[in-house]
């Protein structure tokens, strides 16, 4: 089957319950380098009939990861889980908890071959949503909006585990499945993607080599040496306290819309790519999306951003009938950040020396060459912002 068959048959497939027909195709686009996505994404304009006559369009796009033998296994079990999030938790959410969820793309369909997986959304850059900048820090606008998806996102999760425990119970067999987390684990201690973790720990060392006070801090609240981001993986999170978590909570898994040229004040925003999302911590997503998109004036507005997120996670199950402080009272969190922080200072670190490197960088992590890292014109940033984690992961107390 060609490229221009395979596309028009996801797209018949979406829109088959639509009731429409002369359905025409044009690819107007997809993803490209440095866009760091597993697969790839292909937009698509479609016109379609209705059965009125009525013409219709829609703009979709199609993330597709194709399965060569060597890498079959993590692709496959990537998108497995993110059809996972779409068809089962968000149907739920939307379903039994009659929840809006206005902060993730409508997905129109899942679906598997043998040789590839593919999910079809909406296109939402044709909505006027847009990438941030990823060598940026987000304002503290930015991340007030984040907070408040996730304070939904998690709000839900324990409102489902709450008031439809047998459903929830079928969710969290499947995301605790031990298989897909030592796929995951695998991948990072694999020969070639470990080059790029440790290429990332040496360089928060080095950065840190004039300061050798907060070095030794760090590295006494890190513990054993050397320290590698799959030693936190398996972390156990603490039984009926877990939410479903992102999972890659970076820069370029999450869209913004703006109004007109103000960049300074996102109206809303769209969560992307829910392919690791496991179990556990609602405080492994928020930290590593503060410490993988945060510079140290955003990392100073930390408890408003907890405040915020918490007292909007409780406004949302009061709302679904829930009682914050008997399914997730707010001591919790504090003693959550003590215990899973280390996981995302980690991951973090390792996400700005990415995003400060060549575009190329993401092209291929199993196959980069270092040298992709070390762009010298970015050295200064790159260092300002991993001592500003590292100093406040030191420091912090929720």
């Amino acid at each position: 089957m060609s490229v221009v068959s395979e596309i028009d048959h996801w797209v018949f497939g979406a829109l088959k319950n639509e009731n429409v027909r002369d359905i025409k195709t044009t690819v107007v686009g997809g993803s490209v380098s440095g866009d760091g996505y597993t697969g790839t994404i292909v937009f698509v304009d479609v016109t379609a009939v209705a059965d009125n006559d009525e013409v219709r369009e829609y703009s979709l796009a199609i993330k597709i990861a194709k399965r060569p033998p060597t890498e079959a296994e993590l692709f496959h079990v990537a998108y497995v889980r993110e059809m996972f999030v779409y068809d089962e938790i968000l149907t739920s959410f939307l379903t039994l908890l009659r929840a809006t969820v206005d902060f993730m793309p409508r997905c129109w369909t899942t679906a598997s071959t043998d040789t590839c997986d593919v999910i079809v959304f909406d296109n939402l850059k044709k909505q006027g949503y847009e990438l941030h900048d990823k060598m940026k820090s987000m304002n503290v606008n930015h991340i007030r909006l984040a907070m408040k998806a996730y304070a939904r996102w998690h709000g839900m999760s324990l409102a489902l585990r709450y008031l439809h425990p047998e459903t929830f119970r079928k969710i969290e067999d499947t995301l605790s499945d031990e298989g897909f987390l030592k796929t995951i684990e695998g991948v990072w201690r694999n020969g070639k993607f470990d080059k790029v973790v440790s290429f990332s720990r040496d360089r928060w060392v080095k950065v840190l080599e004039d300061d050798p006070d907060l070095l030794g801090k760090l590295q006494e609240k890190l513990g054993s040496q050397p320290v590698h981001v799959a030693d936190y993986i398996f972390d156990p999170p603490v039984k009926n306290q877990t939410v479903v978590n992102h999972g890659d909570c970076w820069n370029n898994n999450f869209l913004f819309k703006y109004g007109g040229q103000d960049k300074e004040n996102p109206l809303k925003i769209a969560m992307l790519d829910f392919q690791i999302a496991v179990l556990h911590s609602p405080v492994r997503d928020l930290t590593h999306f503060l410490y993988s998109c945060a510079s140290e004036h955003e990392l100073s507005h930390m408890k408003e951003f907890i405040d915020l997120y918490y007292e909007s996670m409780s406004d949302l199950l009061r709302q679904l009938g829930c009682d914050p402080d008997e399914v997730f009272p707010r001591s919790w969190l504090a003693d959550h950040w003590r215990k899973y922080s280390r996981y995302s200072f980690v991951m973090g670190n390792l996400v700005i020396n990415l995003c400060f490197g060549k575009a190329e960088v993401f092209d291929d992590l199993s196959e980069m060459d270092l040298s992709c890292l070390l762009v010298e014109e970015n050295e200064a940033a790159c260092a300002a912002r991993i001592r500003a984690l590292a100093r406040h992961f030191v420091e912090f107390e929720l």
